[in-house]
């Protein structure tokens, strides 16, 4: 089985162009984004987490906005991923953004550098490891803002305003659970 590593993101203020998604559980159209795919359990575009199951772990209406090859992590730019993104549009934050979610595909030979930086990451910032949802969450201030699980999942909440970082803290694991 290949390794590979998900980092799932969500957080506001991500300036996202508009796109359309596969048309299983993504919702209709066809993905106007860089064609991925190939990703060892990952779906024709690259994305292993779907709007019905983001959905359905954190009770919000996601759609897929974008998907996007060989994106630089932000943290490791050496570091190309297959960026997943979602918008909820119910959940405005601070300046009228919607919440984005991000699922971040990693390519297996990433995947032992990405844990790392994400184990040093957690702890430099405050966060405490703790086990969740089948994997590792970073918590933070009462709050889930990074996760992994099995081959490597990341979960992260990033720049959600404070009521809506708690108030998706439960659903984490499922959100963790669904990228696995």
């Amino acid at each position: 089985m290949r390794r590979r590593l998900v980092a799932v993101v969500v957080c506001v203020g991500v300036t996202v162009a508009g796109c359309g998604s596969s048309e299983n559980q993504r919702g209709s159209g066809q993905p106007t984004g860089e064609a991925t795919g190939g990703m060892g359990d990952a779906s024709a575009d690259g994305c292993p987490v779907t709007e019905t199951e983001l959905s359905s772990a954190t009770s919000l209406a996601w759609k897929l906005a974008e998907t996007r090859k060989d994106h630089a992590l932000e943290t490791m730019e050496s570091v190309k991923v297959t960026a997943c993104l979602y918008t909820a549009e119910e959940a405005q934050q601070l300046g009228g953004d919607p919440l984005v979610a991000r699922v971040d595909v990693v390519d297996p030979k990433d995947a032992d550098a990405v844990l790392e930086n994400f184990s040093s990451t957690c702890t430099e910032l405050g966060g405490t490891e703790r086990a969740a949802g089948g994997g590792t969450v970073c918590e933070r201030n009462g709050a889930v803002v990074d996760g992994h699980i099995g081959n490597l999942v990341v979960v992260s909440i990033v720049n959600a305003d404070k009521d809506t970082a708690a108030r998706l803290t439960p659903s984490f694991e499922k959100v963790l659970a669904s990228a696995g």
